[in-house]
């Protein structure tokens, strides 16, 4: 075996290169993008109409409220019953 003199250039991996490649291709994909298509809107519209949804059926929407105003409105026939009996 000959002992090494010089010193042997490093060798890059190709894995690397195509990983950096990409990385500064999505970023400049990313930033390009500040104009929305119809796609986008459409979509941004379809989110806006389930974030709507999920509302109406939240703890906090109208069919809770209007829930508990039921639940209110029994408990108060219960109670005026019992008072009635008594």
């Amino acid at each position: 075996m000959q002992p090494q003199t010089e010193s042997q250039p490093r060798k890059v991996l190709p894995g690397a290169l195509i990983a950096l490649a990409l990385a500064f291709s999505a970023a400049a994909l990313l930033s390009a993008c500040e104009d929305q298509g119809p796609a986008e809107e459409a979509g941004e519209a379809i989110d806006e109409g389930m974030d709507n949804l999920e509302d109406t059926f939240d703890n906090d929407g109208p069919a809770e409220n209007m829930g508990e105003s039921m639940d209110e409105a029994m408990e108060d026939a219960e109670e005026a019953m019992q008072d009635e009996d008594s």
